[in-house]
């Protein structure tokens, strides 16, 4: 690591830099460490280092100008949602915060919460399109996603309050208003075999698959045997392969997600401007 670090000090100090431009880009407490993820297990297990660091400078590069207004830091701070739904004295919320559980899967987490319990988590970055074939200067990199342990229960009632739209669902959604707002057409989401977190889990690569095809529902095509691929932008109504095939059902599970979805994009472009959001319980 040490040699790697000598041959790369200018890109590793401009790193540093931007880390250290700003504390509520990356806690203090983080930044040193934050500053060498990319020499160590990071993002996905096909990256190199180099791939690694310029993930993470085009990534601090790019939300140095969209985190660092009063209303962002409050939502990073966790004093705001950037969607809140309460049903039947249940409190449904998506928040964006600094990763920290999933930190090398990427630098952003949304989080699902269920009556204040995290129970789904979809971490990701800003990360060069080049990478992957895109001639767009950044996508959105999706370097995890999964319900959190002992959460299966609280999962099946947050889906059932929500109109039988799972927490999965809405942070996609969620993630696609994200890039919206920030004028980003592309999501690539890392596939199971090459999930970062993989190996530390057992039989983790069947385990993660579930993801894959959710991917492939929801839209996504796949890319080199590595990731999937999702634009940003949304297909609306009888178009949209995220919601089942039974007729009815997915008719009105159609109807309610363009709802919901209208109403997630809504709050998430009001991060970046003067109106109101909900406040976190």
């Amino acid at each position: 690591m040490m040699l790697y670090l000598a041959t790369h000090l200018s890109e590793y100090f401009r790193l540093r830099g931007i880390l250290f431009h700003d504390r509520q880009l990356c806690a203090e407490r983080h930044r040193k460490w934050t500053s060498l993820k990319h020499v160590r297990a990071y993002a996905a297990r096909f990256l190199d280092r180099d791939a690694k660091r310029d993930f993470m400078t085009v990534h601090y590069d790019f939300v140095s100008d969209r985190l660092l207004s009063a209303r962002s830091k409050e939502v990073l701070s966790g004093r705001a949602y950037l969607w809140k739904n309460i049903l039947n004295g249940n409190v449904l919320g998506i928040e964006l915060r600094r990763s920290t559980l999933t930190a090398i899967e990427g630098e952003l987490v949304l989080n699902y919460k269920y009556n204040g319990r995290i129970i789904f988590m979809l971490t990701f970055s800003i990360v060069p399109g080049s990478y992957f074939d895109e001639s767009t200067r950044q996508v959105i990199f999706v370097g995890g996603l999964q319900g959190r342990p002992a959460c299966r229960e609280d999962i099946r009632a947050a889906s059932k309050l929500n109109r039988e739209i799972d927490p999965a669902t809405m942070l996609l959604v969620a993630l696609k208003s994200i890039g919206i707002a920030w004028n980003i057409d592309m999501i690539v989401a890392i596939s199971a075999r090459h999930q970062i977190s993989a190996d530390a889990i057992e039989n983790a690569e069947e385990r993660f698959a579930i993801y894959d095809r959710f991917r492939i529902k929801s839209g996504a095509t796949p890319h080199l045997g590595k990731v999937f691929k999702l634009s940003t932008r949304f297909q609306r109504g009888a178009q949209d392969p995220a919601l089942g095939t039974h007729r009815s059902r997915t008719r009105r599970k159609r109807l309610a997600k363009d709802g919901l979805r209208e109403d997630l994009a809504e709050c998430v472009s009001r991060i970046f401007t003067n109106s109101e959001f909900p406040a976190a319980a």
